[in-house]
Parts: structure tokens; C-alpha cells; sequence
């Protein structure tokens, strides 16, 4: 089941990244969902992997398909109930599986 649930967020963030007009991608026919690191891939189907949707997180989508590390580092965490004063302990892992990882590319 494990990886028929990794297909399918990982189809679910695809089909954001190239179909959804709120995507930075949307309109920009050089890039797509497959010219993204596997690395950035994982880290934006983490969303619908773990939440269901990624459109939920459009300011974190839009800033990592921009490349905007300030704002995708203020955007990446996530809430219980969307109430700020109760982070989710995935986040530090969130982080340092993939943000961490991403944050250095842009580093070097």
C-alpha cells in the first residue's frame, strides 16, 4: 500500500505543479514537473502524501517552484487544526529531510 500511496501523491503534485494555474510552472512551458530534482519532487508530494492536498499550501508550493528559500523556509510547517501555537512535531523532520537538503543547493 505504501507505494501505491507514494504514486499517488506523487501524481497529485504533478498534476499541480503543471496543470494548476496557481502554479509558477503553469505557464512556463520549459518547465514541468519532471525538470524538478527528484529531491524537490519528494519535498513538495510530501504535502499530499502526508495532508492530501497540496494546493492547500500554495505560499509553500509557489515559493519552492520560484526558488524562494526565505519564504519557503517561513512557509513549510505545518499545524494542527491551522492553529499556529500547535506545530506538528513533523515538521524538524519535515525540515531536515528536505528543506534542509534543498535550502543547501541554493547555498552553493
Amino acid at each position: 500500500f505504501l507505494e501505491e500511496d507514494v504514486n499517488i501523491a506523487m501524481r497529485r503534485t504533478k498534476e499541480y505543479v503543471d496543470n494548476n494555474p496557481a502554479s509558477p510552472f503553469y505557464s512556463d512551458t520549459t518547465q514541468s514537473f519532471e525538470t524538478l530534482p527528484p529531491q524537490t519532487q519528494y519535498m513538495l508530494a510530501d504535502y499530499p502524501f502526508n495532508i492530501g492536498k497540496l494546493s492547500k499550501f500554495k505560499k509553500y508550493a509557489g515559493a519552492v517552484l520560484s526558488g524562494d528559500t526565505t519564504k519557503a523556509k517561513l512557509q513549510y510547517k505545518r499545524y494542527a487544526n491551522n492553529d499556529i501555537n500547535r506545530p506538528l512535531g513533523r515538521n524538524k523532520a519535515c525540515y531536515d529531510a528536505y528543506i534542509e537538503p534543498w535550502l543547501e543547493t541554493y547555498r552553493k
